[in-house]
C-alpha cells in the first residue's frame, strides 16, 4: 500500500494595510485632507519577498495552485496575524 503524502498548506494570514494611493499608472501622495483607507486580506500566504506579501483566497491541495489573490506592499502593513493551521475534527 502506497502512503499518500500530506500536502503542505501555506499559512493562513490576516493582513491590514493602508491603501496604496494609485490611479492607473499614477501614484499619489497622502495629503492632510484625506485619511488613508485601510484594507484587509485574509487567505493563504503563498509567497513573500522583501517588498510584498502574496495572499491567495483559494488553494488547491492536490496541485499547489492558487487563485483570487492580492499583493500587499509590506511597508503599508498596519497589522499582520498568522493563524493556527486547521485541524481535523473527526
Amino acid at each position: 500500500m502506497v502512503k499518500k503524502k500530506t500536502p503542505k498548506i501555506p499559512p493562513l494570514v490576516e493582513i491590514f494595510w493602508e491603501d496604496h494611493y494609485s490611479m492607473g499608472d499614477d501614484w499619489h501622495e497622502p495629503d492632510a485632507k484625506h485619511e488613508p483607507c485601510v484594507l484587509s486580506a485574509v487567505g493563504y500566504l503563498v509567497a513573500e519577498n522583501e517588498q510584498y506579501y502574496w495572499v491567495a483566497c483559494t488553494y488547491e491541495l492536490a496541485t499547489g495552485n492558487y487563485s483570487a489573490g492580492t499583493a500587499v506592499l509590506k511597508n503599508c502593513v498596519t497589522y499582520f496575524c498568522e493563524h493556527s493551521p486547521a485541524r481535523k475534527i473527526h
